[in-house]
């Protein structure tokens, strides 16, 4: 096989492709590189791939980001990961920023981790957050008898019981504090669909334990720009969310303008593993595999498309009555034949149904573990766990989802 030939001594390609030589150098050129310019390097020469992913571990450090707050971040991460919760809010944002690794920079005060109320692991984080030293949680309810010490938060104005509750965590020694968001639904549900939380697509980043996930990638990092997102976004918590927005720089707008002659691939249906979605793999080394896998979490459908301003008023919910802004449909997709809770459209749900319905079909009758005729998608028997599948159809779901967003 011929051997490619070889940059010139001393040119750019060749210090890039010799980065290990050049460390500090390298570190400040390419902080000063967009994420597209990073992109696009990839495209320049296959030998730059390493150079590339050189600049995600030590340029988007999340260990680095996370030792703001805790002593150990890959404890906490390990934590994370079993609880199955998630990182966003201005955490998330300056974190696909870089601002985190930037001297001097005045870091994010508010960590916002998300995670399912309803899991009784959810004592493990609460129980590692105190033992780091975190003190005085404040629970905020629909009575708060205390008030968020950061008022420019947006959890500081949570107050219906509708909304997930908050407990608030203060470093005795720092300004920093760490926000546990019990939510109602999975957190992956809470962050897309943003109900009464940050009310703008720049915010909707998700962090787990081993994985960074922006699925607005191209608005809020390309365009630097931010869109209304939920019908709650024109109520009063979009106040704070808008003046984080505006540190960063960013333009907020309701909705992109529609135009035949400029395909918009970002909206439809989406997943967290496709084109449009910027995800970079975090560093694993010291972290135990997550309580959720990552392709569950990549293979997370959604709907996203443009409403209009009053549409929800006029059936009677909650309605941003005035500006147009863009809607998220996603739901838990739990099903007996599935080995893992997954997120996603209730279209993949019924495909797994179909699915075991003609598994079971292909068996004798009489040795059917339920009766087809009661069997429907929502009944008793095709909940989790209802009974033992002949197989989990798990892998399905990934190819399901290709090709949806295919």
């Amino acid at each position: 096989m011929a051997t490619p030939p070889q940059p010139p001594p001393g040119s750019v390609l060749d210090f890039l492709l010799n980065e290990p030589r050049y460390v500090p150098i390298f570190e400040r050129i390419v902080h000063h590189l967009s994420p597209v310019d990073l992109v696009r390097f990839r495209r320049v020469n296959r030998a730059l791939n390493a150079a590339v992913s050189t600049a995600l571990r030590t340029q988007w450090s999340i260990d680095k980001a996370l030792a703001h707050y805790f002593k150990d971040p890959e404890a906490f991460r390990n934590v994370l990961g079993q609880v199955s919760g998630v990182l966003s809010g201005g955490f998330a944002l300056r974190f696909f920023d870089r601002l985190s690794n930037e001297e001097g920079e005045v870091w994010c005060r508010d960590l916002d981790v998300f995670v399912w109320g309803k899991q009784p692991e959810t004592e493990l984080l609460t129980e590692y957050v105190r033992k780091e030293g975190h003190v005085s949680p404040q629970t905020i309810t629909e009575e708060p008898t205390t008030v968020s010490a950061y008022p420019s938060s947006p959890l500081s104005q949570l107050r219906d019981t509708s909304t997930p509750q908050v407990e608030r965590y203060e470093l005795p020694t720092s300004d920093h504090a760490i926000n546990i968001i019990f939510t109602p639904s999975p957190p992956i549900i809470t962050v897309l669909v943003l109900k009464g939380l940050f009310p703008l697509t720049a915010f909707a980043n998700i962090i787990t334990s081993t994985k960074a996930y922006a699925p607005f990638a191209k608005w809020t990092f390309k365009a630097h720009r931010s869109y209304l997102l939920g019908p709650d976004s024109g109520g009063s918590n979009i106040t704070p969310s808008l003046a984080i927005c505006a540190a960063t720089g960013r333009e907020v707008h309701d909705v992109e303008i529609a135009s035949q002659k400029r395909p918009q691939p970002h909206l439809g249906i989406r997943s967290l593993g496709d084109g449009q979605t910027w995800c970079i793999p975090l560093t694993t080394e010291g972290v135990t595999p997550p309580q959720l896998p990552d392709f569950v979490v990549d293979g997370t459908s959604f709907m996203i498309r443009a409403r209009e301003s009053g549409l929800f008023g006029r059936f009677g919910g909650a309605a941003n009555q005035h500006t147009d802004f863009y809607d998220v449909k996603v739901k838990e997709v739990e099903h007996v034949a599935l080995e893992h809770p997954w997120i996603g459209l209730q279209e993949v749900k019924k495909r797994v149904h179909s699915a075991l319905v003609l598994q079971l079909m292909a068996m004798p009758k009489e040795t059917r573990p339920v009766d087809l005729e009661k069997f429907g998608v929502d009944s008793v028997m095709a909940q989790p766990k209802a009974f033992e599948p002949l197989s989990w159809l798990d892998g399905l779901v990934l190819e399901w989802v290709e090709e949806m967003t295919g």
